[in-house]
């Protein structure tokens, strides 16, 4: 998991979130040949996005704490990551609204999905990145 934007409010936190999963999709995808031709692995992976307010802090005890943010948009971003197709990055309507199309991605809409914790089925984007192919 990472966190953009807490505990000090960036305004650009969203984009910089979904730039991260994109680069970390693009890095991967140069990983998996070596992987693949060195070791006979084929390692991948899908991310889901969340966004909204969250509850962050220390929670712990005296023996072991971990700073860590819990709420709706950290359940909705495991949700989608855990649907997420391999080399997929998944977000909510949501975070879609607030970072539109950018010079590094272009938003596809999918169909509504049931995500577990929520009643009605969920309009998710995916982000296909612009970027030449490797």
């Amino acid at each position: 998991m990472a966190v953009f934007g807490v505990p000090i409010h960036q305004a650009n936190a969203p984009q910089r979130a979904l730039r991260t999963a994109m680069v970390m999709l693009r890095a991967l995808t140069v990983l998996r040949v070596g992987w693949l031709r060195d070791l006979n692995q084929d390692i991948s992976m899908g991310i889901g996005l969340g966004w909204g307010e969250v509850i962050a802090g220390d929670i712990g005890s005296s023996q072991l704490m971990d700073y860590t943010v819990i709420g709706d948009p950290v359940n909705t971003a495991a949700r989608l990551g855990e649907i997420a197709a391999p080399g997929q990055v998944l977000l909510p309507a949501a975070l879609a609204d607030i970072v539109g199309d950018g010079p590094e991605w272009r938003l596809e809409s999918l169909p509504p999905v049931k995500i577990k914790g929520k009643e009605l089925p969920q309009q998710v984007y995916q982000a296909v990145p612009t970027w030449p192919a490797l």
